[in-house]
């Protein structure tokens, strides 16, 4: 089946307006991104940080209490 983009649009825009659920998604660095944070937001969450972003950089150099 070939589905054209604005189709997918809506259907995933239908499905997240739907989707309730209590729950914590578990996701790898991947998603640890603008556009899918941006999509996420209503959902609890938890993601491994890449290693390469200053913050995270900056947090590994610090001391181990």
């Amino acid at each position: 089946m070939n589905l054209t983009q604005p189709f997918l649009h809506l259907l995933m825009k239908k499905f997240r307006k739907n989707w309730n659920m209590d729950g914590l998604f578990v996701a790898d660095a991947a998603l640890y991104n603008q556009e899918s944070l941006r999509k996420i937001n209503h959902l609890n969450w938890v993601s491994r940080v890449s290693a390469s972003l200053k913050a995270a950089k900056e947090l590994l150099s610090e001391p181990a209490e």
